[in-house]
């Protein structure tokens, strides 16, 4: 559904309890236990020195900034970043968690 209203991530992730586990913590939530998806927009994501280490798979210059190919936990993704030098050693990604949505599975 939310790949209907533009570009947009999903991570798979465990509801238990009222609180889905996701990789950059804990998030509350109504859905019913079992598994749900975490969709998150491209704007909800930064790279930088905190977060869930990621693996740079691949970077480009695209103009106003850079794409960057990452892996983390088993999935291949595409992040933007506004400058070149962050993207050296190793790095992280955060989540805005106030900018996601859940969805069941």
């Amino acid at each position: 559904a939310a790949q209907l209203l533009g570009e947009a991530l999903a991570f798979p992730v465990r509801v238990d309890g009222g609180t889905a586990q996701t990789p950059w913590g804990a998030l509350a939530t109504a859905l019913p236990d079992g598994a749900a998806q975490l969709v998150l927009r491209p704007s909800a994501l930064k790279l930088g020195q905190e977060g869930v280490a990621v693996e740079v798979q691949s970077r480009r210059y695209l103009g106003g900034g850079y794409g960057v190919t990452v892996a983390m936990n088993g999935q291949i993704f595409d992040v933007r970043a506004a400058d070149g030098p962050t993207l050296y050693g190793p790095l992280k990604l955060q989540a805005d968690l106030m900018r996601a949505s859940l969805f069941p599975a």
